[in-house]
């Protein structure tokens, strides 16, 4: 009777120890998303984990106010960004300079939002809207960010066929192509010396409205 016990408690310890060495294979062996919870205590956070490979891309951009896009660089990992975690890259990096940070399949994007206009759009003036005046604003048609100052002439002693020119220049990007194209010509100036001769011109310009 002891020797049947004894043998019955050696098997089940057996049996013990087999799954218990399924279950621990499980957890060495399978990919890490296949693991079991009971795994995940073991691994760092996402942010100190390397989030730059030396087989990844860098793409560095500035993002302007005209809504423009400037690549500065593209190309392969300097030394220095190599094997970096996520955390010491926003270190780098930092979202209170107006950085963005994303991964795009092997590309990594750098792209900082810069409160100017790109060097193109940066001397563009444009006619619009402000408290009632006619306005005149930096950059180019469809961005009403930089006011620079009003005139002294109310919208509304102004021709109206020039009013809802005004207007469809405040909602430009609500146009259609070929509206936008009209504004552009009669609204948008290319520099300051362009944007006076404008106004000069602007009273016999309204007559013909």
């Amino acid at each position: 009777m002891l020797k049947k016990l004894f043998y019955l408690s050696l098997g089940i310890a057996g049996s013990l120890f087999i799954a218990a060495a399924v279950y621990y294979g499980m957890i060495l062996f399978r990919e890490p998303a296949a693991r079991p919870l009971l795994s995940l205590s073991s691994f760092e956070g996402v942010s100190n984990q390397i989030f730059i490979r030396d087989d990844n891309f860098i793409r560095e951009e500035y993002e302007y106010l005209c809504g423009d896009i400037y690549i500065v660089y593209l190309g392969k990992p300097a030394d220095d960004l190599t094997g970096i975690t996520y955390n010491k890259l926003r270190n780098r990096y930092p979202a209170e300079d107006g950085w963005s940070v994303e991964k795009i399949e092997k590309t990594v994007v750098l792209r900082k939002k810069c409160n100017e206009f790109c060097p193109e759009h940066k001397t563009y003036r444009h006619l619009g809207i402000a408290e009632g005046r006619l306005a005149i604003y930096q950059g180019p048609l469809g961005c009403n960010k930089e006011l620079l100052k009003t005139e002294n002439l109310t919208v509304e002693n102004l021709p109206v066929k020039f009013q809802i020119k005004l207007e469809q220049a405040m909602a430009f990007e609500k146009q259609e192509t070929d509206v936008q194209d009209q504004l552009r010509k009669e609204l948008e100036f290319s520099s300051e010396s362009s944007l006076q001769a404008g106004l000069e011109n602007l009273d016999e310009s309204i007559i013909d409205f």
